[in-house]
């Protein structure tokens, strides 16, 4: 099943508080800080630009520490921190969290 989301949709979604990040910004050297609040892109070219939102956050190193919530089903689970990478099988910025 692939999910599929324009930007009306987005807009709707994260109406105010956040701002349009460019994947470029995502390389290893320039390492993003996860937050609450930040909206990250599946990159897995076979889910279709699937959207999450970061509702928890633990920095204690253990796997599946990060609480993400999909935009399409508001579901939540479990994904671990190194998934927000940028590459292929990971996560990357969509939008950052504005003023923090």
């Amino acid at each position: 099943m692939r999910l599929s989301y324009d930007k009306a949709f987005i807009e709707k979604k994260m109406a105010g508080g956040m701002e349009i990040m460019g994947a470029a910004c995502m390389k290893m050297k320039d390492r993003i800080m996860i937050k609450v609040g930040q909206v990250w892109r599946e990159v897995d070219k076979r889910v279709d630009g699937r959207l999450v939102e970061v509702v928890e956050f633990h920095d204690t190193g253990l796997p599946r520490n990060v609480k993400i919530k999909s935009l399409a089903t508001q579901r939540h689970t479990w994904a671990s921190e190194s998934r927000f990478n940028g590459k292929t099988s990971g996560y990357e910025l969509f939008k950052d969290v504005v003023g923090e």
